[in-house]
């Protein structure tokens, strides 16, 4: 009896994938590549080049866009860190032992690394309801540990101008994030080379690509798992964000 051995594939819930290039995951037969979210829909999957799910499919509704993608800004670490105001100057932190700081006005935590040496969080973090950004520069950050936050309060959003490094040692069985939050890295964000399922609620960006390193045992559930975090993206500082400006004309 021979039996097929089934490739490493990974999987997003009510989330939107976008990608300069193509879209590949080795879907098992009966499974979706996008699952729906808690309002019953799937998040939409943007291509430039061609998109591969294996033997499953896109989704249950089938939503699917090839098109050219193009943004002409760029939000990268140094337009996030040229966003925080003059107030604000964020803790110094020479270990990824993220605490000390002082909140400010809006109850956000800002701490800044400086390589040139990377910045490893070796012991799990459970930030409850804190809000904490984190910034790494001239340096790599790489995680050797869980992130979790409490969904709807917490926050936790790290911004890299070099490399995200998942160690495989972070992953296991159950449902439960391993990590949580905004991931932002100048370079490339990898999974790891690990045997066991990486589960991230939150949102990944990676200007240099994103590396699912992940292979199980068996495959038939996904290497790699993205949950999409919509109190992550109400909980973002206002501060970071694009600034508009509505001009309205008033009688004198």
């Amino acid at each position: 009896m021979l039996t097929d051995t089934l490739e490493a594939w990974w999987q997003v819930k009510d989330a939107d994938v976008t990608a300069m290039g193509n879209i590949a995951s080795q879907v098992v037969s009966g499974d979706y590549f996008g699952l729906a979210g808690a309002g019953g829909y799937p998040g939409v999957p943007v291509y430039n080049g061609t998109a591969d799910f294996g033997d499953g499919a896109v989704s249950e509704i089938g939503w699917l866009t090839g098109s050219s993608v193009s943004q002409a800004k760029v939000y990268d670490y140094n337009y996030f860190e040229s966003k925080i105001p003059d107030s604000i100057i964020p803790t110094t932190i020479l270990t990824g032992n993220l605490t000390g700081a002082t909140p400010d006005s809006r109850g956000y935590e800002w701490y800044k690394y400086t390589g040139p040496v990377n910045l490893t969080i070796d012991s799990n973090i459970a930030l409850g309801g804190r809000k904490v950004i984190l910034l790494v520069e001239n340096a790599d950050l790489i995680l050797n540990a869980k992130i979790n936050l409490a969904d709807g309060a917490g926050f936790f959003g790290a911004f890299v101008n070099g490399k995200i490094i998942v160690d495989p040692s972070v992953g296991g069985g159950g449902s439960t994030p391993h990590l949580e939050g905004i991931y932002l890295a100048d370079s490339s964000f990898s999974t790891g080379a690990g045997d066991t399922q990486l589960r991230i609620r939150g949102s990944v960006a990676a200007y240099g690509g994103v590396s699912l390193q992940r292979n199980l045992a068996d495959n038939e559930i996904p290497a790699e798992f993205f949950e999409f975090a919509p109190d992550q993206i109400v909980l973002f500082p206002s501060r970071l964000g694009t600034r508009k400006m509505d001009w309205k004309e008033v009688a004198p």
